[in-house]
């Protein structure tokens, strides 16, 4: 009885929160979507899911559904998630889209998700869909007293103007490699992840901050040689990363 009210209000949900649908294609209302009930948005989740792959998913994990949440909530406008077998989920604006395109065969026979690159504000503190944590970042004209940063679980401060371009979020991929600080050349992010010991199953959702065509930080593993600051630093960049920011693994 209780499964069968569940039904009928998921569905009515769902009527209430769709903008469009297609065959392969549903797309959401953000601010409709995110002022239903955390139970009710989980459940619009799985349903939407559900049509695409033409199955019950009453068995999907809580971290993959949450994936899809905070994509919703995320300040940034322009994000994107891999969840499985072809279906992704991406937010453009006050739209949240899940889309079922063809896959590789790559991604057919692992069957996991891929999360794409995702931009990081200017200023403020964002999700990080698909991946492990949050991010914060803060602009200053003066360094930053070190107690405000004593709870973080890992930072790096940058010279903002010696940057090169916009910063964004990613996955890590194959052949990837970052000038270190203190070390000469260039050397392999996998290398990198294997001595600070991240478990290869967490590799994936490790996030990987660039800046232009340059990975500058791994958090709380390594930060690059770029953009270091100096006595003539006149704008200071901090990122800070909370690594227990993020659902459980189940």
């Amino acid at each position: 009885e209780e499964e069968r009210d569940w039904d009928i209000r998921v569905k009515k949900a769902l009527e209430d929160v769709v903008a469009d649908r297609g065959e392969n294609c549903y797309t959401l209302d953000v601010s409709s979507f995110l002022h239903l009930s955390v139970a009710l948005q989980r459940r619009v989740v799985k349903l939407i899911l559900s049509y695409l792959c033409n199955q019950d998913l009453t068995e999907l994990s809580l971290d993959k559904v949450d994936q899809v949440r905070k994509l919703a909530e995320n300040n940034n406008p322009s994000a994107m998630i891999r969840m499985f077998q072809g279906i992704v989920a991406e937010r453009e604006y006050s739209k949240l889209i899940f889309t079922k395109k063809p896959q590789t065969p790559d991604e057919a026979r692992h069957g996991q998700e891929t999360p794409e690159m995702i931009r990081l504000p200017g200023h403020g503190a964002s999700s990080l869909p698909g991946f492990l944590g949050r991010m914060e970042i803060l602009e200053s004209d003066q360094p930053i007293p070190i107690h405000r940063l004593k709870n973080v679980f890992s930072h790096a401060v940058f010279d903002l103007d010696l940057l090169s371009g916009p910063l964004y979020v990613r996955a890590r991929k194959p052949g990837d490699k970052m000038r270190c600080s203190g070390m000469r050349g260039r050397k392999k992010v996998k290398s990198l992840m294997m001595e600070a010991k991240i478990p290869k199953k967490m590799r994936s959702r490790y996030p990987l901050v660039g800046s232009g065509d340059e990975i500058i930080w791994i958090p709380g593993v390594r930060r690059s040689d770029l953009a270091p600051v100096t006595a003539s630093t006149k704008r200071f960049l901090y990122l800070l990363w909370d690594q227990n920011d993020t659902p459980e693994e189940r």
